[in-house]
């Protein structure tokens, strides 16, 4: 599938190290317009995309997570949200770094982070890359089930969505 996780826990687990915490940095403004990196790429339609196998429904506008995000609900399974971000790469995912796990997917750097909504359980996010100051969040909250149940359904929507997405920017 051109998954490569690197989480301790999850079923497609492969040989997971902790991430060491992220350096404090800011934001590159190296653009005039940082979302020309975005140019082309509709959000929801990428999400209906990696949610189509999973049979559910068209995904909706959701400003929530960021200016650039989507959402779909699936009745007694959960939501997934889709959020582009122009503004902050990989390097500034803020979670517990014990919870981030660096890995590929079709070859494409990702984080994936186990504990997106803290202290609960049923959720994962993986954030893919896009250029060092750009970056795609995935994620998952289950109505029921465990995180290594929502890391493994994120890491297949995060497989399915990544072909649709802009090739890597050097930085």
């Amino acid at each position: 599938m051109g998954v490569t996780a690197l989480a301790a826990g999850c079923s497609t687990a492969v040989d997971g190290q902790v991430r060491p915490p992220a350096p404090d940095t800011a934001p590159s403004l190296a653009s005039a317009d940082p979302w020309v990196v975005f140019d082309g790429v509709e959000e929801c339609a990428v999400l209906d995309l990696g949610l189509r196998p999973h049979q559910f429904p068209a995904a909706r506008k959701e400003t929530a997570g960021g200016s650039r995000g989507c959402i779909a609900d699936k009745p007694r399974f959960g939501t997934a949200g889709i959020v582009l971000d122009a503004l902050q790469g990989l390097d500034q995912v803020g979670s517990d770094p014990a919870a981030l796990f660096d890995g590929k997917i079709h070859g494409r750097r990702m984080v994936l982070d186990r504990e997106s909504l803290p202290s609960t359980t049923g959720d994962c996010a993986i954030y893919l890359e896009v250029s060092d100051t750009a970056r795609v969040m995935i994620n998952t909250a289950l109505s029921r089930g465990t995180t290594d149940q929502a890391c493994e359904f994120v890491q297949q929507v995060a497989a399915a969505v990544e072909p649709a997405l802009p090739p890597v920017s050097p930085s």
